[in-house]
């Protein structure tokens, strides 16, 4: 066990031996400056390297496994104002045997954070203090200098330093690509927090970065997500009323624990979809309106459990703006209107017809109008779905697909004259429609023309089975197509 304090002094104490006073001992420092305190301490994951980091802006480095581990300590003097944060990376084992460069991805990695916002880095290859200081890097780039380092770390497949200080955002730094000389490394920051970080751990795998914050939360962070937007994808637990101090997370990567100034400590499950299961398995329901905008409040709204329906207070908010019309809504009640249709629910599948209507004017989405305006002509609600078919030829004047639905809606309801014009597309918008289209089209046109309405409720049915049995060859952009013979 390791402490230091105010006095400048640093303890050992061997936990092996019963009588913890009979293996007390204080570690001898060589450096000429005034003792000053002893802010951060730090072992390696090997018990190898013990180091320590004063205010005096001095690191002291002992080799633990040396005959005699307290008789010469390394002594490093980057002169940075006082250390406040140290850590050393996982793979130590031999490093100081190794022939390896100090910008290597293979080397071991002790980090100091500096009270004027600099992070120092040294790559244990060498116990002599001249080599070391030679390879000494300076990284900068945190917004608040003169703030406390709370956290310095390491990930432990030794890729990503790690840093925060009161600035509330946590910047990475790929360790491969670290070269020997003072500089502003390229930094990956995370933003989310609202207030200072109080403790940053690591999963095992390194795959996890958890914070911990005086804004009350906790975040997980997806470190494989960086190629995205790793602050988009950060998870946020909630749950403390007060500052959050510390966490840990246990050996086979299963739990989270929290402490924090409420006087509680949580313990949080890291396997998702565990949580996901037992959540499915529990509610009745999907998130509401409210408590969406809740827990999600920048992202579109879509199911949390897929085999349940939207809650109805997200439709009946009809969400636009910034978060937009969610396609999930729609088709959720899309779908609703297709199942009482089949289950005779007329006056039911006008009303959800209806809304589908009302929903899909709030987007600019062409394909998903006419599709509404298709569906509801074939469950026989032309006139209530034909706003639709209106609107998406108003947003996709040339798509044949959108023609053709609001012509069908417009046979349907008697206006023969209107829906000719919706039939006749122009050729040179649309080659893509196949000569075989063309000729059924030119035969509802002369149906039409003769007042005659082409779409009877076998050619309806036919319509049924198209989109039955070749849901995705209907909803191509040609709208209406003959069915081919098998």
């Amino acid at each position: 066990m390791i402490a230091g304090g105010d006095d400048g002094k640093t303890y050992r104490w061997d936990l092996s031996i019963q009588n913890l006073a009979d293996s007390e001992h204080e570690l001898p420092e060589l450096s000429e400056l005034p003792k000053n305190t002893v802010w951060a301490v730090v072992v390696s994951a090997d018990n190898r390297w013990l180091a320590r980091g004063s205010d005096n802006g001095t690191v002291h480095l002992w080799d633990m496994q040396s005959p005699n581990p307290s008789a010469q300590p390394v002594v490093l003097n980057p002169e940075v104002w006082g250390i406040r944060a140290l850590a050393i990376s996982a793979d130590s084992a031999d490093s100081a045997d190794s022939a390896d460069s100090a910008d290597s991805t293979d080397n071991c990695w002790l980090a100091a954070g500096g009270y004027d916002g600099t992070v120092c880095l040294w790559a244990l290859n060498s116990l002599n203090s001249l080599d070391m200081n030679k390879s000494l890097i300076k990284l900068r780039g945190h917004h608040k200098p003169w703030k406390n380092f709370n956290v310095v770390t390491i990930s432990p497949n030794n890729r990503w330093l790690v840093t925060c200080n009161e600035d509330s955002a946590v910047r990475l730094r790929d360790l491969r690509d670290l070269t020997p000389a003072e500089s502003v490394a390229p930094s990956r920051i995370l933003y989310g927090h609202q207030d200072i970080i109080r403790t940053i751990v690591m999963d095992p795998d390194g795959n996890r970065l958890i914070t911990v914050s005086d804004d009350t939360t906790a975040r997980i962070w997806d470190l494989q997500a960086l190629g995205q937007d790793p602050s988009a994808a950060s998870l946020v637990l909630r749950g403390h009323d007060n500052h959050i101090w510390t966490a840990a997370i246990s050996s086979d990567n299963r739990w989270l624990v929290t402490g924090g100034d409420d006087g509680t400590a949580r313990v949080w499950n890291l396997r998702l979809k565990e949580l996901i299961d037992i959540a499915h398995n529990v509610v009745d329901r999907n998130l509401t309106w409210e408590e969406w905008k809740l827990y999600f409040m920048n992202q579109d709204y879509h199911k949390t459990v897929n085999k349940l329906p939207i809650h109805d207070s997200v439709i009946a908010a009809k969400p636009r703006g910034k978060v937009g019309i969610p396609i999930d809504v729609i088709e959720e009640k899309l779908k609703e209107a297709q199942k009482l249709s089949k289950e005779y629910k007329k006056q039911e599948a006008g009303s959800a017809y209806k809304r589908a209507v009302e929903l899909a004017k709030n987007t600019d989405n062409a394909e998903l109008n006419s599709r509404i305006c298709r569906l509801g002509c074939i469950d026989g609600f032309a006139k209530i779905v034909i706003p639709a078919c209106k609107y998406a030829v108003e947003l996709d004047s040339a798509n044949v697909g959108c023609n053709n639905s609001f012509g069908l809606a417009l046979a349907l309801i008697g206006k023969y004259e209107d829906a000719i014009r919706h039939f006749q597309p122009d050729n040179k918008k649309s080659p893509e429609l196949a000569v075989t289209t063309r000729e059924v089209h030119e035969s509802w046109i002369k149906d039409l023309k003769d007042r005659k309405n082409p779409f009877d409720e076998q050619l309806i049915n036919q319509f049924l089975f198209q989109y039955t049995r070749f849901p995705s060859q209907s909803q191509k952009s040609y709208g209406l197509l003959p069915l081919e013979k098998e």
